[in-house]
């Protein structure tokens, strides 16, 4: 793990703390078919 002079880590390892990145596109996902199957009905 390499940190640069900013106090970031650089080179995180592999799957390390990449779960939040993981829910934040299967929320966008869900919340881009939510929006797609929405807009085929009328209001």
């Amino acid at each position: 793990m390499v940190i640069n002079e900013y106090g970031a880590i650089t080179d995180w390892p592999e799957g390390f703390f990449d779960q939040s990145q993981h829910e934040a596109e299967e929320i966008l996902r869900a919340a881009t078919l939510k929006r797609k199957s929405l807009s085929g009905k009328k209001r």
